[in-house]
This record gives C-alpha cells, structure tokens and sequence, in this order.
C-alpha cells in the first residue's frame, strides 16, 4: 500500500491533498505523506464546518426540497465512494472512513447553511467530486484527463465556497 501511495506522491494531483503540510512531509514515507495532507484536509473542512455553522438559518430542520436534494446527493456520494473504494483501501480504510465523514459534513453544513446564494452548495458538491476522484485516482487507478478534471473542481468549489460566504457577508453589512 504504501509502495503505491509514494508513487502519487510526484502526480500534480496529489497536492490537493497535502498542499498545507507537504513542505513538512517531503521526508515522510507516501502513508505517512498521504494521512498529513488527509489530516490537513480535515482540520480544513472543520474550519468550513464552524463557518457555515454560523450562518444556519433558524429553521434548518426544514430545509428546502433543493437543499434536500443536495444533501441526499452528498449522502448518497458517500455510500458510493465507501462501496467503490472499500476493497482498496487496506489500512487506509479508518481515516479514509473519518475523512469522508467530515467532509459529507462540511457539504451538509453548507447545503443548510442560510447564505442567500446556492453557489456555496454547488461549491461543495464540485469539493465532494474532486475529493472522490483523487481518492479513484490513488486507490483504483488514474482515469483519463483526471488531473485536470481535479484541479478545475477544486478550483471551482474554492472559489464557489467563498464567493457564496462572501456574498452573505456583504449582504449582512449593507442591512441597517
């Protein structure tokens, strides 16, 4: 397993997961690499957890049938990449398991988040898609144009996430 985790290791794609602590892991073994960029990831998705905590609505028990749809759609993309990828995982299979269910958390809290905007949901489902082809890609094996499919759908969910956060916060200073 870790044989075939080094070998990610010099792919563009496996920055995404380890860009915030890949200076310090240069010297780690590919494992131990791909759990401090999962790590990293994870007290990531906390941070957007926390923020979109801040902005739920006062009624989130009744979401929208739209966040509705998208948080089946994040539940169902679990169970879907859990099946999909359980055979290869080996002993990555418990941070694997955890880090998925943060994420799956991230998602939820921002489908019922009350921003005004639905850029920030659509921002964390592409977040969700780029997360699971990274996951396709280090344990069953690169796809054809996946690199670049990553990097667009991280891109495009950043830059959604925070256009969409950015938007409820103005919105909030322009009321009296």
């Amino acid at each position: 397993m870790a044989g075939d985790l080094q070998g990610s290791e010099h792919s563009p794609a496996s920055g995404a997961w380890v860009s915030p602590g890949r200076a310090a892991g240069r010297c780690a073994d590919g494992e131990s690499l791909f759990l401090l960029g999962l790590g990293s990831f994870l007290i990531a998705h906390l941070g957007y957890i926390a923020l979109f905590c801040k902005y739920q609505a006062l009624v989130w028990w009744k979401p929208s049938p739209a966040r509705l749809c998208g948080v089946l759609a994040i539940l169902v993309a679990l169970g879907s990449m859990l099946r999909i990828l359980r055979q290869s995982l080996g002993s990555m299979l418990i941070p694997v398991v955890v880090y998925s269910l943060v994420l799956s958390c991230m998602g939820i809290s921002a489908m019922l988040a009350d921003l005004g905007t639905p850029l920030a949901g659509f921002g964390v489902l592409l977040f969700i898609a780029s997360d699971a082809m990274i996951a396709i890609n280090m344990f069953r094996g690169p796809f054809p144009g996946s690199e670049q499919l990553i990097w667009i759908t991280y891109y495009s969910a950043q830059f959604l996430i925070l256009r969409g956060v950015e938007r409820r916060h103005s919105r909030k200073q322009r009321t009296p």
